[in-house]
């Protein structure tokens, strides 16, 4: 129900969880892109609880939320089937919770100043594993910049010789 003295709708969280770790799949990204062009929701945010659950947040109608719930959970399993993607089957959905009034009401962002912040949140992520080699899990895959580097100098290397027979 509205919030007729701010002229606002109340504010919903939805935890979803699953058995798998499903922090560092890029759910939120996902989730948050889902909410964008469901078109729905105006302010919003999806937060890590712990290794297992993801929040979401967003202010509306009971309605909008659980018909927006309903297409999230497909949207998902979907992901889950795509090899590209890292998320795991099975993610719970769970009710949909009404915050309540209080002193000191919880303000959400623009989902579209959300997903600004959060991505440049992945970008930097995305840094850290370029020069340093390592996932956020600590786990050694590839040299960074010294790896990505050699496969410059070689395709450079390539160009260079490609293009001396050209002459």
């Amino acid at each position: 129900m509205p919030d007729l003295t701010k002229h606002t709708d109340p504010i919903f969280s939805v935890l979803l969880k699953s058995r798998n770790r499903i922090t560092d799949v890029g759910l939120r990204v996902i989730i948050t892109s889902f909410l964008i062009d469901d078109g729905r929701f105006k302010k919003g945010k999806v937060d890590n609880i712990s290794e297992n659950e993801v929040k979401i947040f967003v202010d509306g109608t009971e309605g909008d939320v659980r018909d927006m719930l309903e297409k999230l959970k497909i949207r998902l399993d979907r992901a889950s089937e795509d090899k590209t993607l890292l998320v795991p089957k099975q993610i719970e959905i769970c009710e949909p919770q009404i915050i309540r009034a209080n002193p000191h009401p919880m303000e959400l962002p623009k989902l579209t100043d959300f997903a600004q912040s959060l991505m440049l949140e992945q970008t930097g992520k995305g840094v850290f594993v370029m020069t340093t080699g390592f996932s956020s899990l600590g786990k050694k895959f590839d040299d960074g910049f010294d790896s990505l580097g050699k496969k410059f100098d070689n395709m450079a290397s390539t160009l260079k010789k490609y293009l001396e027979k050209q002459r």
